[in-house]
């Protein structure tokens, strides 16, 4: 997984991966502003196989950016979007003993789509992380994706995959496709639209994150 940022808005900067500068240690210099807090938050669809370990991984790297000054605070948002197992049993019962885990239940099915919109709606951090339930990448590397998007003042860091050659020669080229047909008709600036990780800083960046809700599923 390759993270990208996007600083629309802000300063003129190019969008390069981060490893150049974390080889060259650019980053090592920039500030972390404490007072901001995090909200991480999961779509889910019958995922009571996964839901603790996801937000186990989730609190143990929010509690590392807290010891380490990188934020004040943080929440952890289960969007269950009308699971049919026990997903929000479960989710009701974890946080009822962390006052940091939110829950919003849909009474219907809404997709990915809205279920994105409805994680943005109800996050209040200063900072905004989404992810699948399913961990696609290590959550680790969000102390990488902060530093980069303080760097940059950047709205934006999105994640991409880097190699997807396992996924078959068709797979590569409809996504390719797929990918430029989006970006032309949302005007979003993502390499890779449908991986599951956006970090957004700001309210005002919700909206281009969420384009990439609106470009996979319908609410």
């Amino acid at each position: 997984m390759t993270l990208r940022a996007y600083p629309w808005g802000s300063r003129s900067t190019p969008n390069l991966p981060i490893e150049e500068f974390m080889a060259s240690g650019t980053l090592a210099a920039v500030k972390a502003r404490s007072s901001e807090t995090l909200s991480i938050f999961f779509p889910m669809w019958n995922e009571e196989a996964y839901i603790e370990r996801t937000l186990d991984a989730a609190r143990e790297v929010a509690e590392e950016l807290i010891a380490s000054g990188g934020i004040a605070d943080y929440e952890l948002i289960v969007v269950d979007d009308a699971s049919t197992d026990g997903t929000g049993k479960i989710a009701d019962e974890l946080a009822a003993s962390d006052h940091r885990v939110k829950v919003v239940h849909h009474p219907v099915n809404r997709k990915l789509g809205g279920s994105i919109k409805s994680g943005f709606a109800a996050a209040t951090g200063d900072l905004v992380l989404y992810t699948d339930a399913d961990l696609p990448f290590d959550m680790t590397e969000l102390h990488k994706a902060l530093r980069l998007l303080r760097y940059y003042d950047a709205e934006i860091v999105s994640a991409y995959r880097f190699d997807r050659v396992g996924e078959g020669p068709s797979r590569a080229i409809y996504t390719f496709f797929y990918n430029i047909l989006i970006r032309r008709l949302f005007g979003v600036r993502m390499r890779d639209i449908n991986f599951a990780s956006c970090a957004a800083g700001g309210c005002s960046t919700t909206s281009a994150c969420a384009a990439k809700a609106r470009s996979s599923t319908p609410s």
